[in-house]
């Protein structure tokens, strides 16, 4: 780490030689991150502290005459904080803004019992506990495999309870699949940031990444629990009720793959997928609302109309057809309406002010 000067030279106040070939670097407050290609990605903290006098009682060791010297003056540390032991091979790194204050709330909201009427007893482990604090500090990483990831830092409250939280350990929040390799990331938008009435606030878009290809894309924060539900069911219905091009497998082409393990997509949004919600027919938005519920004839639909449309579905391999109902081979396919007590209408201009973004 320099400093200028005031004769404009750059000079060196602390240094840290535990990278191997670090390639980014980002700065949130008093934390840095350090993304390595070799040895994936560190948390440092910048700490300052004054050289103390010497308090002159005989119980106490005199200062030497060099220590006497710099007696008073500012000395600069990196310290190591905390680390990512996964080994991925980093190409960009950026810190996530904490959300804002009137939506920390928003995000783990307090579960009511419907029979009781009282706070649901919380059975969240310390580990998920941890990561509920509106300050912690929280990275995206990208790496060599056109993957990105989202990286948080435990509390140094929950280490040491006994749940085995490691408090100098990176833990991995999502894993997704972009399909081409970042090799910038930097906090800003594309747009300005002007809140929608109905949900001021509750997504905002907080980094922009530029890839080898020559792509930019904006990664977006949803900072309301409930919405992100909303959107995460959308999301799934929409991958398997929608033929992909070349009727590609959507869950195994977002899935995490690199050359040291594999795991399905969790933790992210893909706002290209949700946006084509838009431009489906009045009917077909609403078989993907419904969860596929649509299919089942009733006295709207005629039966010709009913027979067609399950013949359609049965085609792809996401949905067997049996008998007069289309059964889905994916049970997290589901009724968006009935789990989450929203209208048609609601998620429309909801997916409507995710275009705003960009």
């Amino acid at each position: 780490m320099f400093m200028e000067d005031p004769d404009y030279e750059l000079v060196l106040l602390c240094s840290q030689q535990t990278q191997i070939t670090a390639l980014s670097i980002s700065v949130s407050g008093d934390y840095i991150i350090v993304g390595d290609i070799m040895s994936s990605a560190s948390l440092y903290r910048y700490e300052e502290y004054v050289i103390p006098a010497s308090s002159g009682n005989r119980g106490n060791l005199q200062q030497s005459g060099s220590e006497a010297a710099f007696a008073g003056q500012i000395r600069h540390h990196l310290v190591p904080v905390a680390r990512d032991y996964s080994g991925v091979w980093t190409t960009a790194v950026a810190s996530v803004p904490p959300p804002l204050a009137q939506n920390t709330a928003r995000l783990y909201p307090n579960v009511i019992d419907a029979e009781t009427g009282f706070l649901a007893r919380q059975n969240a482990t310390s580990y998920e506990r941890a990561f509920r604090g509106a300050l912690q500090e929280r990275f995206v990483v990208a790496d060599a495999y056109n993957n990105i990831i989202r990286m948080a830092r435990a509390e140094d409250r929950a280490a040491g309870d006994g749940s085995g939280v490691d408090s100098e350990r990176l833990y991995v929040e999502g894993r997704w699949h972009l399909g081409d390799m970042v090799n910038v990331v930097r906090q800003g938008s594309l747009v300005m940031d002007i809140p929608d009435p109905e949900f001021p606030g509750f997504v905002r878009p907080v980094l922009v990444y530029g890839t080898l290809h020559g792509a930019i894309g904006v990664i977006a924060s949803v900072e309301d629990g409930r919405l992100g539900r909303v959107l995460d069911r959308l999301q799934i219905n929409m991958a398997h009720l929608i033929p992909t091009p070349g009727l590609w497998d959507y869950g195994q082409w977002r899935g995490y793959s690199s050359d040291q393990r594999t795991s399905q997509a969790f933790g992210f949004l893909d706002g290209d997928l949700i946006e084509q919600f838009l431009d489906l027919s009045p009917e077909t938005q609403q078989l993907v609302f419904s969860g596929g519920s649509t299919l089942l004839p009733s006295e709207a639909v005629a039966e010709a109309e009913h027979q067609m449309k399950s013949e359609f579905w049965a085609s792809f391999s996401r949905v067997e057809a049996e008998g007069d109902v289309a059964v889905f081979s994916q049970m997290a396919v589901s009724d968006i309406g009935q789990r989450e007590d929203v209208s048609l209408d609601y998620v429309v201009r909801l997916v409507e002010s995710l275009t705003r973004l960009h």
